[in-house]
């Protein structure tokens, strides 16, 4: 095969329109090189074949720039590259959407495969780790105004009858590659961008400082909505993925849902609304199944739970928390009435979880997800004596959860929780009887289920210990350790060991 072409994925039919550019654009098949005119144009291709699947190759100049016909998306992966990462593929799996995963450029992105388009928007609204979602176009060798235009065919993606706003970032998969840019280069390579394209009234969004643009500052300026986003990330010395953003994390929603709701309890450490989208991820819950927290708190997870269309069930053992959690819950399906089924439900009771569930019914749980008893509420370094009295108390509060929900929870239910850790000069400390007598603590119809997907074995994983993961500031001192447990059949329990 020619130099001058480049293997690229799926392509059956001859015409076929690329769905990655606002406006289509149709490339023709040649079946062998032969047919190829000898100046090629760029909209000749030849098709061949591997390992039983369809290929494409793209007759290239100068720029080498592969346009891809798979969709190919990279889902940028938050502070906590690990959880945002689970999270995502739990995510796929319970909505049912089928794709592979491939973590060669993690910690930056988790690369997702798919046959059909994704919903971004929709699916970016439910994930609580991920900032940003772009459609991978194609790769170029080189970073420069002239690549961006010509090859990726930027013109067409100018969203019609809107006012041209483009947005341009630059990152680099390793500080360490020769040639890093600087703001600067990013700057001039948008500029003269705007002054090629041949757009009368366009407007670019650059960085100011370092190279690549917020989620923020992508949001303001109406990416992708209003504004195309091109995002670059150079992989290799002279390998650079060429993306367009297709979704970016609302900011302005998940304050309002923040600071606006009107009960709040800072002093007990607040359950982030992320983490908690992040928690409903891990339990694998379909869609539109009941889910129960029975340490609420003030609702966070309860109203996260609401606006994915869950029907939930919620209970605290303090009165005034109930209370909090029926204030937030009304005020959000007030505040968002189009956003929420009015015909789920919200049931809040009164729980202390070391006595017998008598509010719900048998066999109706799909999934407990709740944030457990963290603690009395440490802002001080623990002795030895008073984790190890947390861990206690920690383990019994655990342990009647479990044996009480047992009968509640439908076969193959999960049970999401975090349960205290903690941070002492640079050593973390987690629950004893989590990693010593895990078999027997457990009652005999749940086992421990990995956080870390099957087959996952990247490096961002190094600190899960037995498939639970940490969350936590980097300056906390107390951490939240997050299990997942499976209900199962208690004579198949030796399968899973």
């Amino acid at each position: 095969m020619r130099r001058d072409f480049v293997v690229l994925n799926a392509l059956k039919d001859n015409g076929r329109d690329f769905s990655c550019f606002r406006r289509p654009i149709t490339y023709q098949i040649a079946k062998n090189e032969q047919e190829c005119p000898k100046k090629p144009d760029k909209k000749f291709v030849l098709a061949g074949g591997c390992q039983s699947l369809p290929v494409l190759c793209y007759l290239h100049t100068k720029h080498m720039v592969q346009l891809l016909l798979n969709m190919e998306y990279a889902f940028f992966l938050g502070s906590n590259p690990a959880l945002s990462a689970a999270e995502i593929h739990d995510y796929f799996k319970r909505t049912g959407i089928a794709a592979d995963f491939d973590l060669k450029y993690a910690p930056k992105l988790l690369l997702v495969k798919t046959a059909n388009e994704l919903k971004s928007q929709a699916i970016i609204d439910n994930l609580g780790g991920t900032p940003m979602i772009a459609r991978i176009i194609g790769a170029m060798s080189e970073f420069s105004a002239e690549a961006i235009i010509d090859e990726l065919a930027l013109e067409e993606q100018f969203i019609p009858n809107k006012k041209p706003v483009f947005s341009l970032s630059f990152d680099a998969l390793a500080s360490s590659l020769p040639d890093s840019k600087t703001a600067r280069d990013v700057r001039a390579v948008g500029i003269t961008i705007k002054k090629n394209i041949n757009k009368k009234g366009c407007r670019a969004v650059l960085p100011q400082t370092g190279t690549a643009l917020t989620t923020a500052q992508l949001f303001n300026a109406g990416v992708p909505e209003d504004a195309v986003g091109i995002h670059v990330l150079r992989v290799e010395k002279n390998l650079f993925l060429a993306m367009s953003v297709v979704a970016v994390q609302d900011i302005t929603f998940y304050t309002r849902r923040d600071r606006e709701r009107p009960e709040a309890d800072p002093g007990s450490g607040m359950l982030p609304v992320k983490l908690a989208q992040m928690f409903i991820n891990f339990s694998c819950v379909a869609p539109g199944t009941k889910i129960y927290d029975p340490f609420c708190g003030v609702g966070t997870i309860a109203a996260e739970a609401i606006l994915q269309g869950f029907d939930v069930v919620a209970s605290d053992i303090s009165p005034r928390q109930v209370v909090r959690t029926k204030t937030n819950t009304d005020w959000l399906k007030n505040t968002f009435p189009n956003l929420i089924d009015p015909r789920k439900t919200v049931q809040l009771f009164e729980q202390d979880i070391e006595k017998p569930l008598q509010n719900i019914e048998v066999d109706s749980l799909n999934a407990i997800v709740s944030e457990g008893w963290l603690g009395p509420g440490i802002h001080h370094v623990p002795s030895s004596f008073e984790m190890e009295n947390i861990f206690v108390k920690t383990q019994r509060l655990l342990n009647a959860l479990l044996n009480n929900a047992e009968r509640f929870l439908k076969k193959d239910a999960s049970v999401v929780i975090a349960i205290p850790a903690f941070r002492v000069e640079k050593r973390i400390f987690r629950a004893p009887f989590l990693q010593e007598n895990l078999r027997k603590f457990l009652p005999k119809s749940f086992v421990v289920e990995s956080l870390v997907p099957e087959n996952w074995s990247d490096a961002i994983f190094r600190d899960a210990s037995q498939g639970m993961m940490l969350y936590g500031r980097p300056d906390a001192i107390v951490l939240r350790d997050i299990i997942r447990f499976k209900k199962i059949d208690k004579d198949k329990k030796s399968e899973y060991r």
